[in-house]
């Protein structure tokens, strides 16, 4: 493409304007002014109808001097885009409109083109007229006018919806990858958790039978009394990541947050010189549905992990409790947020001004046992997020490195029309000697595919004096009460086996005998499967690990 002397675009493939001619009609028997007149007429009509594509279209096309960068042609379609006007930017320097941190890539472009031959920039932003940026591709042609002058034709398309669907998309796969990821740790989480109750349940109730017949002199009671401490230890430890999971015992009540926080105050502060604690309050903070206990743990850990935050020299923590009206886009910004409700939320905040946690790791605070400092942390963090999850929450982290971070926890405003949802908790049992048994009238049928939890069961009700039949899975606990239901007063099933499930063989005894009398058993904490089943007549609820005397007292209650 050429253009006139003046700088304005012509059709492509025409020449320049011949020597010799002049304006008005050519002169006659003259066939060199004739021809020089139509190709004149030519460019003419290509000129006028290049304008009127330049107008028409939405893409902002331009011509810049490659010697000088400056346009020296904008279309109107620039206004619209970038709300300049043309004549602003004509005889501007392009690079000037380009993003800062964009500007070397366009250049390199451009001035790695090859005359005649197209290039193309990959999206890039320039500058609006009211400061901020919009998202383009360009397209561009670097050519000579026939004086020697090279210009640069360029098309650019105004991308920034696009862009913007994009990264709204991107970021929604991201954290819909994220949530995933968290759920596939919780399910690995809660099958170990189970798995590991099993298999203390038998460690704990025999090292409990074992101290009850040693004499308290004998030499081995102390080694005796180390492996019951570790395996509380190990029990402690599950137990968090049943937190993790969200599956816990959960007794829902009104719960004032701020009112959490200040009971929280003398646990988090002590010990804690070198820190300085600001806490501040809103008066609108709504009144939250949950386990007053729990929301207090969330508080302790984050306070906990905002302290180990700061270095030795010390820092400053600040604590607040305030209302958030949730809208979209909050809740979008938040860990777990995306398939909440808008509305009314408290909001627990906890800043600090630490150490920060970089990018990379800031997606990965709530996997269970990762760490940004020394090993062996336990399940801080993923525990706070398994109660919040729980509560129907989220969560949002803030941080840069070396200017600290921030942590907000985002809890649903309670309804106060809406009843409180039904708790299962389990058994708090205190100890009960094989004396304090009563007398009961037919055996206990113990139904658990588990043989060490189902030997150690047996053998701790026989020891005490109960009679006692054994199942060792569903099916076989249903054929067994199916002939011998008339002396069973009691039933303990797991909850979690293979072939007929807990509920299955509950509901199968149930049927052949409406009152008969069930207490489940498990390595997961009571849920929404043990809330079904206590709605369906269960008696009670036993969680495992459990030593002998909370079984003897729990199988006591059921047959009383």
């Amino acid at each position: 493409m050429t253009t006139n002397e003046d700088g304005s675009p012509l059709g492509e493939g025409v020449t320049a304007k011949p020597e010799g001619s002049g304006r008005g009609s050519p002169p006659p028997d003259c066939p060199e002014a004739s021809d020089g007149w139509q190709r004149l007429a030519i460019l003419a009509e290509n000129e006028r109808r290049f304008r009127t594509v330049a107008q028409a279209t939405q893409d902002m096309v331009t011509e810049t001097d490659y010697a000088s960068g400056e346009f020296t042609y904008v279309s109107g379609a620039v206004e619209t885009v970038l709300g300049w006007s043309p004549e602003e930017l004509t005889g501007t320097r392009a690079v000037a409109l380009h993003h800062p941190g964009e500007a070397s890539i366009f250049l390199k472009h451009v001035r790695g083109s090859r005359e005649g031959e197209p290039f193309h920039v990959p999206p890039h932003r320039l500058k609006k007229r009211d400061g901020g940026w919009a998202w383009v591709e360009a397209t561009g042609l670097r050519y000579r006018r026939p004086g020697g002058e090279v210009r640069i034709m360029g098309v650019a398309r105004d991308i920034t919806a696009r862009r913007e669907a994009e990264q709204a998309r991107s970021e929604l796969e991201a954290r819909l990858q994220r949530t995933q990821r968290l759920e596939s740790l919780g399910i690995l989480a809660g099958g170990i958790a189970h798995d590991f109750n099993n298999l203390l349940t038998p460690i704990l109730g025999r090292v409990g039978l074992l101290l009850a017949d040693l004499p308290q002199d004998a030499a081995t009671r102390g080694h005796v009394e180390t492996i019951r401490l570790a395996a509380s230890q190990a029990r402690a430890l599950t137990d968090q990541m049943l937190a993790y999971v969200g599956e816990t015992p959960f007794k829902l009540d009104a719960v004032d947050l701020p009112r959490v926080v200040n009971e929280m105050r003398v646990l988090t502060e002590t010990g804690k010189r070198t820190v300085t604690f600001a806490y501040s309050q809103a008066e609108d903070v709504p009144t939250v549905h949950g386990d007053a206990g729990q929301i207090g743990q969330v508080v302790l850990n984050l306070i906990s992990n905002a302290s180990e935050a700061l270095d030795s020299k010390g820092g400053r923590i600040e604590v607040s409790t305030l209302r958030v009206i949730g809208d979209r886009a909050t809740l979008d910004a938040c860990y777990f947020g995306e398939i909440l409700p808008e509305g009314d939320y408290a909001c627990l905040r906890v800043r600090d001004d630490g150490c920060g946690i970089s990018a990379e790791s800031v997606d990965r605070v709530f996997d269970p046992f990762f760490t940004t400092k020394f090993t062996g942390r336990g399940l801080g963090l993923a525990v706070v997020q398994g109660i919040v999850r729980r509560h129907r929450g989220c969560m949002r982290v803030q941080s840069r490195l070396g200017e600290g971070t921030t942590f907000e926890v985002l809890l649903p405003a309670m309804d106060r029309t809406a009843p409180l949802a039904s708790r299962v908790e389990a058994d708090e049992a205190p100890a009960v000697e094989a004396s304090q048994v009563a007398a009961v009238d037919g055996a206990i049928l113990v139904v658990d595919d588990d043989d060490g939890a189902r030997e150690l069961a047996v053998l701790v009700l026989e020891r005490v004096g109960f009679s006692v039949l054994a199942a060792s899975s569903g099916r076989e606990a249903v054929e067994l009460f199916g002939r011998q239901g008339e002396e069973i007063a009691g039933v303990v099933l797991d909850g979690t086996m293979p072939g007929l499930s807990g509920a299955d063989v509950f509901d199968a005894i149930r049927s052949q005998d409406a009152q008969a009398r069930v207490m489940l058993v498990s390595g997961y904490a009571p849920g929404r499967d043990a809330e079904a089943l206590f709605e369906r007549g269960l008696a009670s609820f036993l969680h495992k690990p459990f030593d002998a005397e909370a079984l003897v007292a729990a199988v006591q209650r059921l047959v009383a």
